[in-house]
């Protein structure tokens, strides 16, 4: 059976973080699954335009609230009887290969996610715990919708504008979606990164 719950918290508040895991685990008593997917982006600004309270605040959201959630949540996962004890999958971006179509913090924070993920994934090999990246390019989603961008899409190759060997247009939500779902059941998966992106970065 399936339960369905929603929890309003900041994941750049450790403490916020930690009150959600308590009650889940108060409910339910166990955690199989971290899929750390919140994230903000940062208008594209390039390091002279980064001021200190921007920078802050995306590697807040997009990097230490998973690594404040990741330290919290798999010493639960352990607990756990089985051989398989838990998952962890982290959403960062293409932008963490190429350093593009995105500003200093938010490509530096997803640089640093894919690390942090890697170095889960060796630490916890041998205790039943498996952590993979997922990253995709340009999806159809409200995070640049919502971001007070200067950013014109007009201007540049990628995602709406036809490349060599490149399919045309965004990922969908669900593209991103299964590609999750995919790491959190492949038991032989462990410390991959999966890149999600029609093809722009073969182009």
């Amino acid at each position: 059976m399936l339960h369905f719950c929603q929890f309003k918290a900041s994941v750049s508040s450790e403490l916020e973080c930690k009150k959600v895991l308590q009650t889940i685990i108060d409910r339910w008593g166990r955690i199989d699954i971290l899929v750390n997917n919140a994230g903000v982006m940062d208008n594209m600004k390039g390091v002279t335009e980064t001021d200190n309270e921007l920078w802050q605040h995306v590697l807040d959201v997009n990097l230490n609230g998973p690594m404040y959630l990741m330290r919290s949540v798999i010493p639960l996962m352990l607990e756990n009887a089985e051989e398989h004890k838990g998952v962890v999958v982290n959403v960062s971006s293409v932008t963490s290969l190429r350093g593009a179509i995105s500003g200093a913090a938010y490509c530096t924070a997803k640089t640093a996610l894919n690390a942090l993920g890697r170095n889960t994934a060796w630490m916890y090999r041998n205790d039943g715990i498996r952590c993979n990246t997922v990253l995709p390019g340009g999806v159809e989603s409200n995070i640049i919708k919502n971001s007070q961008s200067s950013f014109d899409p007009s201007k540049t190759d990628y995602p709406q504008k036809p490349m060599h060997n490149c399919a045309v247009g965004m990922c969908s939500t669900l593209d991103v979606a299964e590609s999750i779902l995919y790491l959190i059941t492949a038991t032989s998966v462990n410390g991959e990164e999966l890149v999600i992106d029609r093809g722009w970065m073969m182009a």
